[in-house]
């Protein structure tokens, strides 16, 4: 792996030799031996018995490197047609022979570094064979060329002689999901409307006070008559109340008389 670290331009076969290699574990990385049940050095070497119909292929773009992540941006050439990995069989199932060229249905790629990123995709539409290139919400008729090398990430391939039968959904008006959502209680309505501000370019219209039906002159007659007839019955209890001036007079000579 360190020697992958960098710029060099590489291919898928070399990953693929990579991955199938003999790895010499050392006394640092020892093997612990079931037989003598001590860590001895030896090597381990990955075969592959058998490849799958459909073969996603997942390149290590980022590895821990001298005590940091590192992302690798190196060139990868991938095949878009007959790609061939009959010769990273173990030796048995290479015997056996069979199918295994494959065709590239789908690309993942990704752009940025360890800490942030972003990611696009290329897909061969299955029912016009035609490849498109989503990014976001934004689709073009594009095929994958050799300047994505860099930025592929997964690789999606399919067998030659075999397909995954694709049947596009159907909708229905009596999908739950097309169906409108109920109205909301009009006590809810009326606070929304009084906390939503007016979207743009709608015109906000002025504020009008709701204000109670206007009285019948019967009722204003009735009611200026009532007052009248309260304030007329105060004014004879205050009266009733407080002594007239003459009474004050007689009782002042009373007590003039009393003390002479």
């Amino acid at each position: 792996m360190d020697s992958m670290v960098g710029n060099d331009q590489l291919t898928l076969r070399d990953c693929f030799q990579a991955f199938t290699e003999s790895e010499l574990l050392d006394e640092h990385n020892p093997w612990f031996c079931p037989n003598c049940k001590k860590p001895q050095c030896a090597r381990k070497t990955i075969a592959i018995r058998r490849f799958p119909e459909t073969l996603i292929v997942y390149l290590k773009r980022f590895v821990f490197h001298q005590f940091t992540s590192t992302k690798l941006d190196n060139k990868v050439l991938f095949q878009i047609e007959s790609l061939d990995v009959s010769e990273f069989l173990c030796h048995e199932a290479a015997l056996e022979g069979g199918n295994h060229i494959y065709d590239l249905q789908s690309a993942v790629c990704h752009f940025g570094g360890v800490n942030a990123g972003h990611y696009t995709s290329y897909v061969k539409n299955p029912l016009t064979n035609t490849w498109q290139y989503c990014n976001d919400e934004t689709v073009n008729h594009q095929e994958p060329t050799e300047a994505d090398s860099s930025n592929v990430y997964i690789l999606f391939y399919q067998k030659k002689g075999t397909s995954k039968e694709f049947t596009p959904p159907t909708l229905s008006l009596d999908d739950p999901a097309l169906q409108p959502s109920p109205a909301p209680p009009s006590s809810l309505v009326g606070e929304m409307e009084e906390s939503c501000p007016p979207l743009a370019g709608e015109i906000e219209e002025p504020c009008v006070e709701q204000q109670s039906p206007a009285m019948e002159q019967s009722d204003i007659d009735r009611l200026l008559a009532g007052l009248n007839k309260a304030a007329g019955q105060e004014s004879e209890e205050q009266a009733m109340q407080q002594p007239s001036s003459h009474e004050e007079e007689e009782g002042d000579k009373e007590s003039f008389n009393f003390y002479q």
